[in-house]
């Protein structure tokens, strides 16, 4: 499935790119760290291209010092992805519905 991109142009967030306002939401992966903070990136409507991103990050973090503690397969609407700060440490963040955790990505 293809997606489509819209430049928006307003003047909250002049030239950042954003999903088509016709796709609502998707699956990502959300990293979560020792410090207990987490993260989201690889926001797809295909499935199978998010598990592939999230075993990708998985080997590049697998070798160095600093590794997450987990990764989640979450859904998540367009607005909550993009407007979700990085290092997110908030108790009350739920940050998306998890699809898939731990084991389970292993087919």
């Amino acid at each position: 499935m293809k997606l489509t991109w819209h430049r928006h142009g307003g003047a909250a967030r002049p030239g950042k790119f954003v999903l088509s306002s016709a796709w609502d939401g998707g699956f990502a992966v959300r990293r979560d760290w020792p410090d207990g903070t987490h993260d989201f990136f690889g926001l797809s409507r295909d499935l199978e291209r998010v598990l592939r991103r999230k075993a990708r990050d998985e080997r590049l973090w697998r070798r160095g010092p600093i590794r997450p503690v987990s990764w989640m397969v979450v859904y998540v609407d367009r607005v909550t992805f993009e407007e979700h700060p990085p290092w997110c440490r908030k108790l009350w963040c739920v940050g998306g519905l998890v699809v898939l955790a731990g084991q389970d990505l292993q087919w």
